[in-house]
Protein backbone atom coordinates (compact mmCIF):
# COMPACT_ATOMS: atom_id res chain seq x y z
CA UNK A 1 0.00 0.00 0.00
CA UNK A 2 2.61 2.22 0.87
CA UNK A 3 4.69 1.45 -2.42
CA UNK A 4 1.59 2.26 -4.52
CA UNK A 5 1.47 5.73 -2.39
CA UNK A 6 4.78 6.80 -3.35
CA UNK A 7 3.96 5.77 -7.10
CA UNK A 8 1.39 8.20 -6.91
CA UNK A 9 3.37 10.82 -5.59
CA UNK A 10 5.93 10.76 -7.63
CA UNK A 11 3.87 10.82 -11.09
CA UNK A 12 2.32 13.55 -9.42
CA UNK A 13 5.69 15.69 -8.51
CA UNK A 14 6.71 14.53 -12.56
CA UNK A 15 3.41 16.06 -14.03
CA UNK A 16 4.07 18.82 -12.10
CA UNK A 17 7.33 19.40 -13.32
CA UNK A 18 6.43 19.43 -16.86
CA UNK A 19 3.58 22.21 -16.51
CA UNK A 20 5.94 24.48 -14.75
CA UNK A 21 8.65 23.80 -18.13
CA UNK A 22 5.71 24.52 -20.18
CA UNK A 23 4.51 27.55 -18.66
CA UNK A 24 7.20 29.11 -17.99
CA UNK A 25 9.92 28.51 -20.87
CA UNK A 26 8.12 27.35 -23.83
CA UNK A 27 7.60 30.72 -26.24
CA UNK A 28 3.77 31.56 -26.89
CA UNK A 29 2.13 31.43 -29.92
CA UNK A 30 1.36 34.52 -31.74
CA UNK A 31 -2.18 35.56 -32.38
CA UNK A 32 -3.77 35.38 -35.72
CA UNK A 33 -3.71 38.57 -37.54
CA UNK A 34 -6.85 40.16 -38.79
CA UNK A 35 -5.20 42.95 -40.70
CA UNK A 36 -5.95 43.12 -44.18
CA UNK A 37 -2.74 44.33 -46.05
CA UNK A 38 -4.12 46.75 -49.01
CA UNK A 39 -2.34 47.71 -52.67
CA UNK A 40 -1.75 51.41 -53.99
CA UNK A 41 -1.61 51.29 -57.27
CA UNK A 42 1.48 53.08 -58.61
CA UNK A 43 1.22 56.65 -59.96
CA UNK A 44 2.64 57.19 -63.61
CA UNK A 45 5.94 58.52 -63.68
CA UNK A 46 6.44 61.41 -65.54
CA UNK A 47 9.90 62.77 -64.64
CA UNK A 48 11.95 59.52 -62.40
CA UNK A 49 12.24 61.41 -59.20
CA UNK A 50 9.25 63.82 -59.43
CA UNK A 51 6.71 62.74 -57.70
CA UNK A 52 3.31 62.75 -60.20
CA UNK A 53 0.00 64.91 -59.52
CA UNK A 54 -3.85 64.25 -61.42
CA UNK A 55 -5.35 66.74 -62.86
CA UNK A 56 -9.43 66.06 -63.56
CA UNK A 57 -11.69 68.38 -64.90
CA UNK A 58 -15.25 68.00 -63.48
CA UNK A 59 -16.84 70.46 -66.65
CA UNK A 60 -14.95 68.70 -69.50
CA UNK A 61 -14.85 65.02 -67.98
CA UNK A 62 -11.02 64.04 -68.54
CA UNK A 63 -7.69 63.82 -66.14
CA UNK A 64 -4.47 63.95 -67.23
CA UNK A 65 -1.29 63.21 -64.30
CA UNK A 66 1.32 65.68 -64.36
CA UNK A 67 4.93 66.33 -62.65
CA UNK A 68 4.42 67.99 -59.22
CA UNK A 69 6.44 70.53 -60.25
CA UNK A 70 4.77 72.20 -62.98
CA UNK A 71 2.78 75.31 -63.07
CA UNK A 72 -0.78 75.19 -64.20
CA UNK A 73 -2.21 78.11 -65.94
CA UNK A 74 -5.74 78.47 -67.28
CA UNK A 75 -5.60 81.59 -69.62
CA UNK A 76 -2.86 83.40 -72.07
CA UNK A 77 -1.94 80.35 -74.10
CA UNK A 78 -4.64 80.61 -76.99
CA UNK A 79 -1.58 81.38 -79.45
CA UNK A 80 -0.97 77.86 -79.02
CA UNK A 81 -3.72 76.03 -79.56
CA UNK A 82 -3.43 76.26 -83.48
CA UNK A 83 -7.50 75.63 -84.09
CA UNK A 84 -9.66 75.57 -81.25
CA UNK A 85 -8.05 78.60 -79.72
CA UNK A 86 -10.12 78.11 -76.97
CA UNK A 87 -8.07 77.10 -73.55
CA UNK A 88 -8.57 74.74 -70.64
CA UNK A 89 -5.44 74.18 -68.79
CA UNK A 90 -2.16 74.43 -69.22
CA UNK A 91 0.94 72.06 -67.65
CA UNK A 92 4.23 74.45 -68.11
CA UNK A 93 7.25 72.92 -66.85
CA UNK A 94 9.75 74.34 -64.33
CA UNK A 95 12.77 76.52 -66.08
CA UNK A 96 14.64 75.23 -64.00
CA UNK A 97 15.09 71.86 -66.15
CA UNK A 98 16.49 73.63 -68.65
CA UNK A 99 18.72 76.52 -67.45
CA UNK A 100 21.56 77.12 -69.45
CA UNK A 101 20.24 75.81 -72.47
CA UNK A 102 18.27 77.71 -75.84
CA UNK A 103 15.04 76.23 -74.50
CA UNK A 104 12.83 78.97 -73.51
CA UNK A 105 9.45 77.05 -73.04
CA UNK A 106 7.57 73.76 -72.57
CA UNK A 107 4.78 72.18 -71.56
CA UNK A 108 1.54 70.62 -72.51
CA UNK A 109 -1.54 72.72 -73.40
CA UNK A 110 -5.13 71.28 -73.50
CA UNK A 111 -8.08 73.59 -75.17
CA UNK A 112 -11.60 72.40 -76.07
CA UNK A 113 -14.74 73.83 -77.71
CA UNK A 114 -18.49 73.55 -78.84
CA UNK A 115 -18.21 75.68 -82.03
CA UNK A 116 -20.08 73.47 -84.78
CA UNK A 117 -17.65 74.77 -87.60
CA UNK A 118 -14.50 73.83 -85.36
CA UNK A 119 -16.27 70.91 -84.04
CA UNK A 120 -16.34 70.06 -88.28
CA UNK A 121 -12.80 70.85 -88.88
CA UNK A 122 -11.53 69.15 -85.54
CA UNK A 123 -9.60 66.20 -87.37
CA UNK A 124 -8.28 68.24 -90.50
CA UNK A 125 -5.05 70.18 -90.42
CA UNK A 126 -4.57 73.62 -89.41
CA UNK A 127 -3.69 75.83 -92.59
CA UNK A 128 -2.41 78.63 -89.35
CA UNK A 129 -0.14 76.45 -88.01
CA UNK A 130 1.30 75.51 -91.09
CA UNK A 131 0.01 71.80 -90.83
CA UNK A 132 -1.07 70.04 -94.15
CA UNK A 133 -1.90 66.63 -93.22
CA UNK A 134 -2.04 64.13 -90.09
CA UNK A 135 0.90 63.15 -89.20
CA UNK A 136 -0.68 59.95 -87.61
CA UNK A 137 -3.18 58.65 -85.52
CA UNK A 138 -2.96 57.27 -82.00
CA UNK A 139 -5.31 55.53 -79.72
CA UNK A 140 -4.88 56.97 -76.02
CA UNK A 141 -6.73 55.40 -73.24
CA UNK A 142 -8.98 53.87 -75.57
CA UNK A 143 -9.82 57.23 -77.59
CA UNK A 144 -8.61 57.61 -81.17
CA UNK A 145 -6.59 60.86 -81.88
CA UNK A 146 -5.41 62.65 -84.88
CA UNK A 147 -1.84 63.62 -84.59
CA UNK A 148 -0.16 66.94 -86.27
CA UNK A 149 3.01 68.59 -86.22
CA UNK A 150 4.19 72.06 -86.99
CA UNK A 151 7.24 74.10 -86.63
CA UNK A 152 6.79 77.85 -87.07
CA UNK A 153 9.86 80.37 -86.62
CA UNK A 154 9.97 83.97 -86.01
CA UNK A 155 12.27 86.32 -84.80
CA UNK A 156 14.83 83.63 -83.96
CA UNK A 157 11.83 82.02 -82.05
CA UNK A 158 11.92 78.09 -83.08
CA UNK A 159 7.95 76.74 -82.08
CA UNK A 160 7.58 72.99 -82.35
CA UNK A 161 4.17 71.58 -81.49
CA UNK A 162 2.68 68.30 -81.73
CA UNK A 163 -1.32 68.32 -81.76
CA UNK A 164 -3.49 65.48 -80.55
CA UNK A 165 -7.29 65.83 -81.77
CA UNK A 166 -10.56 64.49 -81.04
CA UNK A 167 -14.23 64.93 -80.91
CA UNK A 168 -15.66 64.02 -77.64
CA UNK A 169 -19.23 64.85 -76.44
CA UNK A 170 -19.67 67.40 -78.99
CA UNK A 171 -16.25 69.06 -78.26
CA UNK A 172 -13.10 69.13 -80.27
CA UNK A 173 -10.31 68.68 -77.76
CA UNK A 174 -6.72 69.76 -78.59
CA UNK A 175 -4.05 68.70 -76.78
CA UNK A 176 -0.67 70.35 -77.73
CA UNK A 177 2.48 69.41 -76.65
CA UNK A 178 4.96 72.61 -77.33
CA UNK A 179 8.91 72.84 -76.96
CA UNK A 180 9.84 76.49 -77.68
CA UNK A 181 13.16 77.46 -78.10
CA UNK A 182 15.94 80.09 -79.71
CA UNK A 183 18.43 79.99 -82.40
CA UNK A 184 21.55 78.78 -80.81
CA UNK A 185 23.59 81.01 -82.99
CA UNK A 186 21.87 84.07 -81.39
CA UNK A 187 23.90 83.54 -78.41
CA UNK A 188 27.42 84.36 -77.31
CA UNK A 189 29.35 81.30 -78.21
CA UNK A 190 30.03 79.04 -75.21
CA UNK A 191 27.09 80.91 -73.38
CA UNK A 192 24.26 78.16 -73.37
CA UNK A 193 23.98 74.64 -75.16
CA UNK A 194 21.80 73.13 -77.37
CA UNK A 195 18.42 71.27 -75.36
CA UNK A 196 18.38 67.59 -75.61
CA UNK A 197 14.88 67.57 -77.41
CA UNK A 198 14.31 64.10 -77.00
CA UNK A 199 14.51 64.19 -73.92
CA UNK A 200 11.83 66.98 -73.39
CA UNK A 201 9.81 65.76 -76.13
CA UNK A 202 9.47 61.91 -73.88
CA UNK A 203 8.42 63.95 -70.66
CA UNK A 204 5.58 66.06 -72.97
CA UNK A 205 4.62 62.19 -74.20
CA UNK A 206 4.45 60.32 -71.28
CA UNK A 207 1.92 62.84 -69.70
CA UNK A 208 -0.31 63.19 -72.66
CA UNK A 209 0.18 59.71 -72.27
CA UNK A 210 -1.86 59.92 -69.11
CA UNK A 211 -4.79 61.95 -70.55
CA UNK A 212 -7.98 60.13 -70.29
CA UNK A 213 -11.63 60.68 -70.61
CA UNK A 214 -13.76 59.49 -67.93
CA UNK A 215 -16.32 57.87 -70.35
CA UNK A 216 -13.79 55.83 -71.82
CA UNK A 217 -12.35 54.45 -68.33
Amino acid sequence: MRFLLWVIVAIVLIAGAFFIYDSQGAAPMPPASSTATSTTAALPVIIPGTPSVIYEDPQSGFSMYYPSTALLETAGFEGYLPLTQSPVIAFTLNTDMFQGTNLGEAGVYVGATSSPAIVADCMNPSSDAGETQATSSQTINGTAFSVFDSTGAAAGNIYQEKAFRTVENGSCFEIVELLHSSQIGNYPPGKVVAFDQAKFSSILDAMVATFAFKSAQ
